[in-house]
């Protein structure tokens, strides 16, 4: 095994430890008898690293590319605009509260289903993102966001506790990054160049459908040159959109 196999074992193990049954944090909940009063999120920022010879630590007997982890059918990884780069996975745990499998199985992901409680399903499908935490959280500790707050995330809990049956957390997502922009409505997402996809039937990105549905993609820009107009300028003044 050379040096740079090791290192991806290693950062995988480190995943799977805290993936494991047996978190340190978790037991501690149980053992404190807070477990149902807790909220837990299992989520990560992007996805896996890459890099290639040339970049600052990269060492002399690595190859020249490599990727750190696996984004499995998805296209990219950390630092794109592709769902390599920013689709995770984006787990909930609170006991009592968010039983497995409790949604509603219209958002579910039908191919799975919860072992434990036939005929439930447990995989939530409908596009979240990190920004959701922060209200989840204020609604889970029964507080409520400072009146004038502008936020772009949204309570989960409903969504994700059973109570509410129908909707979306958003019907819209965007992101901006010097390599430009993407934007997510539904099933389509246009992405880097333009370039539109259906996520439905091409999760990994590859079919772009701009010439065939442009009425789609003038949508979508739309939307973004929009939402762009609301991000704060810069210290020039411009807010590059």
């Amino acid at each position: 095994m050379d040096e740079a196999e090791g290192e991806r074992r290693e950062h995988m193990c480190i995943a799977l430890w805290n993936l494991s049954p047996r978190r340190p944090i978790l037991d501690a909940l149980r053992s404190s008898n807070i477990d149902s009063q807790t909220l837990v999120a299992f989520v990560s920022d992007n996805g896996p690293d890459s890099g290639r010879r040339g970049q600052p630590g990269w060492r002399s007997n690595w190859p020249n590319a490599m990727m750190m982890g696996d984004s499995g059918p998805l296209d990219g990884s950390k630092n794109m605009l592709s769902d390599g780069g920013i689709r995770v996975p984006f787990i909930l745990r609170w006991p009592g509260t968010i039983p497995a499998g409790q949604a509603d199985p219209s958002k579910l992901d039908s191919n799975r289903s919860n072992s434990n409680q036939k005929g439930l399903l447990e995989v939530y499908r409908e596009p979240v993102m990190s920004f959701d935490l922060y209200p989840t959280f204020v609604a889970a500790a029964g507080g409520s966001v400072p009146r004038g707050t502008q936020l772009s995330g949204t309570n989960l809990l409903p969504f994700v506790d059973g109570s509410r049956a129908s909707g979306s957390p958003h019907d819209v997502l965007f992101w901006k990054a010097e390599q430009g922009y993407a934007v997510r409505w539904g099933e389509w997402k246009l992405g880097k160049h333009e370039a539109l996809y259906n996520l439905r039937t091409d999760i990994g990105e590859q079919v772009n459908l701009a010439r065939s549905r442009p009425e789609i993609v003038a949508n979508l820009k739309a939307k973004y040159r929009a939402w762009c107009q609301t991000l704060p300028r810069s210290a020039s003044g411009i807010n590059n959109c």
